[in-house]
């Protein structure tokens, strides 16, 4: 990757933190499947900082996506916004005195997507044809009821 995600330590010796605020291609996520496509830059704004013997990231993060609704199975756009995420890594661990946060970042991203989305902000138009086949709140389900042991 390139030097946008880099963080140089010498750097931060001689002053209290840096600050970033990028625009990316989402191509570091590498995650360009049929069921999940990332198609705006990605948004990441955030600080670094040295903690003794410690780097400490903070960052905000916010990423478009498109993902199947789990209603019509068409494909839907969806915010995911990321809030403070903070990583501490030991600087004996971080080799040439440069640290590449993509794939934390990445890492980051892909957990906090939703498994399931709705589209038209959880109002799907398809979903009075599939009603009758969603559970009732106050009815209950027992599959193993019958079974006797």
């Amino acid at each position: 990757m390139n030097d946008i995600f880099k963080i140089y330590i010498d750097r931060l010796k001689t002053k209290e933190a840096e600050e970033f605020d990028i625009k990316v291609d989402p191509s570091f996520l590498k995650a360009n499947e049929s069921e999940l496509t990332f198609n705006k830059l990605v948004e990441v704004k955030g600080k670094t900082y040295l903690a003794q013997n410690d780097l400490v990231i903070d960052l905000n993060a916010k990423a478009y996506y498109n993902m199947p609704c789990s209603i019509c199975n068409e494909l839907a756009e969806n915010f995911l916004e990321i809030e403070h995420f903070i990583k501490v890594v030991e600087l004996s661990s971080i080799k040439d005195a440069v640290f590449d946060f993509s794939s934390i970042l990445r890492d980051e991203i892909l957990l906090q997507l939703p498994q399931f989305i709705e589209c038209n902000f959880g109002n799907c138009s398809k979903r009075n044809e599939i009603k009758q086949y969603f559970k009732k709140d106050n009815e209950k389900h027992f599959p193993f009821q019958d079974i006797e042991l």
